[in-house]
C-alpha cells in the first residue's frame, strides 16, 4: 500500500474506533454526527487519496499496463472511491447503529471550544498530507515524539489506548484485504487465491508484529496532527473518549468507516478485471 495513503488511513482511525443495533437515528441528524465529528472529511480524504495512490503503485510496476488500460483502471477506481458514495455509505451505517441516548453528549463534544480545536487539528492534518512526502511526516511526528514531555506523551498514548487506535488500523487492514480477495474472486473464479480462512491464519500469525507497528505509526501521527492543541484540551478529548457516548461513537465510527472502505474496494476489484486491451469492456 503506497504511504501517502497509509498516513491517511493513520490518521482518519484516530476518531475512529463496530457497533450494532437497529436504525434508531434520523438520516439528518446521523449526517450531522457524520459531518461534524470530521469522519465526513476524512472520507472524503481517503476517496481522494486510494485511486491516486493505486495508480502510482500502477506506474511503478515492471510490466505497466498500457496507456488505455492504465485510463480504464483510473476511471474504475476513481468510480468505486466516489467521495459522495462513501460518505452516504457511512452515514447510513451511523444512522443504523447511532444509540439515541448518546446524541446530545457526542454533539456537545464537538460543539465545545475543546472538540472545535481538536476538529481544526485534524482538518490541519488531512490538508498537510496532501502537501508534504510520507517519509517527511513519518520523520516529523518520530522527533515530536521523542523530544515531548512523557506528561504530554502519557496523554497521547492514552487517547491510542481509549481509541483502541493499533487494533482499529489491524482490523481496517485485514478488512480490506479480505474485501481484495473476494473482489478479485468475483471477476476471476479461476484465479489462484488463498482463501478467507488461510488469509485469517496468516493475520493471525502476524498480529502482535502488525500491532507493534501500527501503534508506533499512531504515536508518530498523533504527536503531529495534535502538535498545536493545548494538553487541558488532550485531557478533555480524553475523558470524552473514555465516555460511554465517545467509546460508542468511536466504535460506529470505525464501522462506518470499514464497511465503506471494504465494499468499495470488492466493487474495484471486481471491475478491473474489464481494463485489459484483450478484454471487451
Amino acid at each position: 500500500m503506497h504511504m501517502r495513503l497509509f498516513r491517511t488511513i493513520a490518521v482518519c482511525w484516530m476518531l475512529l474506533v463496530s457497533a450494532t443495533g437497529q436504525a434508531q437515528t434520523d438520516a439528518a441528524t446521523a449526517e450531522r454526527l457524520v459531518r461534524e465529528s470530521g469522519l465526513w472529511d476524512q472520507i472524503g480524504a481517503m476517496a481522494t487519496a486510494f485511486p491516486s495512490a493505486m495508480m502510482q503503485g500502477v506506474e511503478q510496476a515492471r510490466k505497466r499496463p498500457s496507456e488505455a488500460e492504465t485510463a480504464r483502471m483510473r476511471q474504475r477506481a476513481e468510480q468505486a472511491f466516489a467521495a459522495d458514495r462513501l460518505q452516504q455509505r457511512s452515514t447510513q451505517v451511523v444512522a443504523d447503529g447511532m444509540q439515541p441516548q448518546h446524541i446530545a453528549r457526542v454533539l456537545g463534544w464537538y460543539a465545545s471550544s475543546a472538540g472545535q480545536a481538536v476538529r481544526t487539528a485534524e482538518v490541519a492534518s488531512i490538508a498537510q498530507q496532501a502537501s508534504v512526502p510520507p517519509e517527511v511526516l513519518t520523520r516529523m511526528g518520530n522527533e515530536l515524539w521523542s523530544q515531548m514531555p512523557p506528561t504530554r506523551r502519557q496523554l497521547l498514548q492514552g487517547l491510542i489506548a481509549s481509541m483502541h487506535v493499533a487494533e482499529a488500523m489491524l482490523q481496517i487492514t485485514e478488512n480490506s484485504m479480505l474485501a481484495m480477495q473476494r473482489g478479485l474472486a468475483l471477476a476471476d473464479p479461476e484465479l489462484p487465491l488463498p482463501s478467507a480462512e488461510q488469509m485469517r491464519k496468516g493475520f493471525l500469525a502476524q498480529r502482535p508484529a502488525m500491532l507493534k507497528t501500527f501503534n508506533e505509526m499512531a504515536q508518530s501521527s498523533m504527536a503531529l496532527t495534535y502538535q498545536q492543541v493545548p494538553d487541558r484540551v488532550l485531557k478533555d478529548y480524553l475523558t470524552y473518549c473514555k465516555s460511554p457516548a465517545g467509546r460508542h461513537f468511536n466504535e460506529l465510527g470505525l464501522q462506518a468507516f470499514d464497511q465503506a472502505f471494504s465494499a468499495s474496494i470488492t466493487s474495484l476489484m471486481q471491475s478491473l478485471a474489464g481494463t485489459r486491451d484483450n478484454q471487451n469492456i
